[in-house]
């Protein structure tokens, strides 16, 4: 007798196959209690988010997949992170001279759509920031009229980023809300995105002096406070006991808040790694060009060495950054709030050649 795990869509060519080998077949959904494997089936193009997800974490059976959002997410950040057109487009020379030997194996064939987008998002941000292996374009030029982020304006940058970290964590938050399984969880994830919410509004009325936007804040902060204390818990109430493990719980929810600001917070590392290295390629840059002011020709040959060994050197470190960092907001940040529960592989039952050597 086998017993084993089978994805739906694959349940008419068993059947088919019993029926032709003269097996007999039983068919049972999972009871409430099992926690089936996870099969995570996305698009060829979009593989790459699954195994990035598969390396860290497996989302339980009853979570949302959230290898797409991870896919491109990571890709931003990565663009992010690298912050130069010029490094952008070397690692799109990278992808398409290495197409075919990347194709060649199943263990890497996943890394070209990724590197396409990645490459992509890079050049994009890249030319957004106007920075070419940080050299800026002269001004009046038509790559110059495309430069519409300045990385040095630090005010605007952090806000920016912010920004970013907390639509990050509401996507994640309404990930875990809309797979919830009981209606208290739903609530109270929502609580977080709606406290999210009103810290935006209240951080702009501020800035723009309006009460009219500080006010309604405060109650949306107010209800998502209450929306996230009362419903932290899913053990009904029925005697005084368990009202009061309620509030236990509803108070100890109250602990996640200084968590959820400091994952927010860590989102600023994505200005703060793009800016360390544009400012290291605009530095060896600098260096090389007030070498060659002297004007011999042992200086041009210096120059080019430190242009060489500098721009290697920083986008080597620019890429170790982004995927690090950028796997990191996914892996830490994210996560926290989106999977709730732990799961494992689904590992077909297969032949499977052994070397007795």
């Amino acid at each position: 007798m086998l017993q084993a795990w089978l994805p739906h869509a694959d349940l008419t060519k068993l059947a088919q196959f019993c029926q032709n080998n003269q097996l007999s077949l039983v068919i049972e959904a999972p009871l409430p209690g099992e926690l089936p494997p996870t099969l995570m089936e996305t698009h060829p193009w979009l593989q790459g988010g699954s195994m990035l997800v598969n390396f860290y974490q497996t989302p339980g059976y009853h979570a949302l997949d959230p290898s797409i959002m991870i896919f491109f997410s990571f890709s931003i950040f990565f663009a992010m992170i690298l912050a130069d057109a010029g490094y952008g487009i070397l690692l799109a020379l990278f992808t398409f001279f290495w197409w075919k030997k990347l194709g060649n194996y199943n263990a890497s064939i996943w890394l070209r759509p990724l590197l396409v987008v990645i490459s992509t998002f890079s050049i994009i941000y890249g030319v957004m920031l106007g920075s070419y292996w940080g050299v800026a374009p002269k001004s009046g030029t038509w790559l110059a009229t495309l430069k519409i982020i300045d990385i040095n304006n630090f005010k605007l940058m952090m806000v920016v980023v912010l920004i970013i970290g907390c639509l990050h964590i509401c996507i994640a938050s309404g990930m875990r809300a809309w797979f919830a399984r009981y209606r208290n969880e739903r609530i109270h994830s929502a609580g977080f995105i709606l406290l999210i919410i009103s810290m935006l509004l209240y951080s702009f009325g501020i800035l723009k002096h309006n009460s009219q936007i500080i006010q309604p804040a405060i109650i949306l902060f107010i209800i998502s406070l209450l929306m996230i204390m009362i419903f932290a818990s899913n053990e009904p109430i029925i005697n005084m006991k368990s009202f009061f493990k309620r509030i236990l719980h509803g108070f100890s929810a109250l602990t996640e808040l200084p968590t959820l600001f400091g994952d927010i917070l860590s989102y600023l590392r994505l200005f703060a790694l793009g800016l360390a290295g544009a400012s290291l390629a605009v530095t060896f840059n600098s260096m090389a060009y007030h070498m060659t002011q002297s004007g011999k020709p042992s200086s041009w040959v210096l120059a080019i060495l430190i242009l060489l060994i500098g721009q290697t050197m920083n986008l080597a470190l620019c890429l170790m950054s982004a995927v690090v960092h950028g796997l990191r907001l996914n892996y830490i940040e994210f996560f926290k709030w989106s999977i709730k529960e732990d799961g494992y592989c689904y590992q077909p039952f297969k032949k499977q050649e052994i070397s007795h050597e």
